[in-house]
């Protein structure tokens, strides 16, 4: 992964010369004229092409007060360093580190992981391969982990949030677009998500607000009063704790279990379905298992 707008400094060299010929051979002593031409005639290398690195600073760079540039560059981790506000973007080839309280106002791009401590702040995109942000920190554009997303506590995505692995939200973090797991999708207490969540399965604890609802492959299960303000799919399973809303349809192509004192707006489907006491469902109920 070449940072596409920095990939144009890249420049081919020749690693090789063609030959000496003749005028590299004046003034040599002894041999004969045939001596001479056969020498001539063979090149002493062979003419290759190679690529300059697309990087800056070969190895590790730390972005401090005294950093100057648009594009903090380096084939190793690129640190900014605790409290710094770096006006620029930041491609590197091991790993970012981006300390507390410190500032990126551009995208982030790396082979390897990116951290972003405490309190700290980027502009734009991230693309990693583990991805952790810390509590209160803000991520104004979207995040791409190619292995695991960690977003902590009261910490904040504006962009869509995507995990090719897992995802694990913390206590009262807020999504402000789409966010998705390859995997197993962890949402902790009070987090919310403002559109739809998809996950290949997902756990999603008390107090949560799915505003665009769950799209899961396999088993969706939440705890109490949780609530999703769109349709809610579990494929492989749907478990609702207590006290949970739903505003649209719950489906699944296996069991479907609503805890008690539940609202779900629209129909409830599933090869089974279980209703807790006092569960209220404005739609229809069906059951596959029945047919």
């Amino acid at each position: 992964m070449v940072p596409s707008d920095h990939s144009q400094s890249r420049r081919k060299v020749l690693a090789g010369i063609a030959g000496l010929g003749a005028a590299g051979l004046a003034g040599c002593t002894g041999g004969s004229d045939e001596e001479a031409q056969t020498e001539t005639a063979t090149p002493t290398a062979t003419p290759t092409e190679t690529e300059e690195s697309p990087y800056d600073v070969d190895g590790d760079l730390t972005v401090d007060g005294d950093f100057t540039g648009e594009v903090a560059s380096a084939s190793g981790v690129v640190t900014v360093a605790s409290g710094v506000e770096f006006d620029g973007a930041i491609d590197s080839g091991e790993g970012v580190a981006v300390e507390e309280d410190a500032v990126v106002t551009g995208r982030v791009q790396t082979f390897g992981d990116a951290t972003f401590a405490a309190g700290s702040t980027v502009g734009g995109t991230v693309e990693a391969q583990n991805v952790t942000v810390g509590d209160e920190a803000h991520v104004e554009g979207g995040i791409t982990a190619n292995g695991k997303l960690t977003v902590g506590k009261a910490a904040r995505v504006d962009g869509t949030a995507s995990s090719s692995k897992n995802l694990v939200a913390k206590t009262d973090a807020v999504f402000n677009d789409f966010v998705g797991a390859g995997l197993e999708a962890q949402i902790g207490e009070g987090v919310t998500v403002a559109q739809t969540l998809s996950a290949d399965s997902a756990t999603v604890a008390s107090g949560a607000t799915l505003e665009g609802g769950a799209l899961i492959t396999e088993q969706l299960t939440s705890k109490a009063d949780v609530v999703f303000g769109s349709n809610v799919t579990g494929n492989g399973g749907v478990e609702l704790g207590s006290g949970n809303e739903v505003q649209g349809d719950v489906s699944s192509k296996g069991a479907v279990v609503i805890g008690a004192n539940s609202l779900v707006t629209g129909d409830v489907s599933g090869e089974t379905v279980e209703l807790g006491s006092d569960v209220t469902v404005e739609g229809e109920v069906s059951e596959s298992g029945s047919q």
